[in-house]
């Protein structure tokens, strides 16, 4: 009888150090406080309230670029750069220095991207399985990431934590570090498009989702308001 207590206690003992090290293992391998810039990153993953963009016609000059018509605000700025999937519009004071630029950047929603990628940093992240990650987790689209990511960002990876949740932690914070610009706010859109965008001092960066695209309008300078924004996507058209 004692000598089966004692291969009983043994048995418990080497699986209790056993888990120990796979826990142990886990957790230097998804360790979140080595995820570079996410702090600062998190610290302005706050939603405020929903704007709504209201239908308006425009009488006055549009500019197309692809499949995204504009209205003409820029005569005074000049085009910058152009390529397939980009172009910019900046403006300059009288000492040649940018004090106002406007670009359109057309992408893939982040929630179709993040199924790919990879990343020549950290083979811990290239191991996951992503797609199961979302889908575990009913992230359909860019709207169920954010989301997603802002109730939970501030979840910690500990021996507590379930191997399982440990590496779904590491991911979202991850990503979110990864693709996210630094900012204060996010608002979601809603009306006449649905996207959200991505407050950081004078810089507003809007992400429309249409067509299975991320049609993403990035304004900085003083110059574009939130009003002037609000108005400028009220009168967008995205074919």
């Amino acid at each position: 009888m004692k000598k089966n207590k004692k291969i009983i206690t043994i048995v418990f003992v080497l699986l209790l150090l056993l888990t120990l090290v796979y826990k142990g293992v886990h957790l230097y391998l998804y360790n979140i406080k080595n995820i570079t810039d996410y702090e600062e990153i998190s610290d302005g993953l706050i939603i405020n309230d929903s704007i709504h963009i209201e239908n308006k016609n425009f009488t006055g000059e549009y500019l197309t670029f692809n499949d995204i018509s504009f209205q003409n605000d820029f005569k005074n700025f000049e085009k910058s750069q152009t390529t397939s999937d980009f172009v910019q519009f900046v403006s300059r004071d009288e000492n040649k220095s940018i004090n106002a630029s406007f670009s359109i950047r057309v992408n893939q929603p982040y929630v179709d991207s993040i199924k790919s990628m990879t990343t020549a940093e950290n083979k811990s992240f290239n191991s996951l399985n992503k797609e199961k990650i979302l889908e575990n987790n009913n992230i359909k689209n860019d709207f169920n990431l954010i989301n997603f990511i802002v109730q939970n960002k501030d979840n910690q990876n500990n021996f507590f934590t379930s191997t399982k949740r440990m590496k779904e932690n590491f991911f979202f914070q991850y990503i979110s570090a990864d693709i996210f610009p630094l900012m204060d706010s996010i608002h979601f859109i809603g009306g006449k498009y649905d996207g959200y965008v991505f407050n950081y001092n004078n810089m507003k960066i809007v992400n429309i989702i249409k067509n299975n695209k991320r049609y993403t309008f990035l304004f900085t300078g003083t110059y574009f308001s939130s009003d002037y924004v609000n108005e400028f996507l009220s009168t967008l058209i995205i074919k």
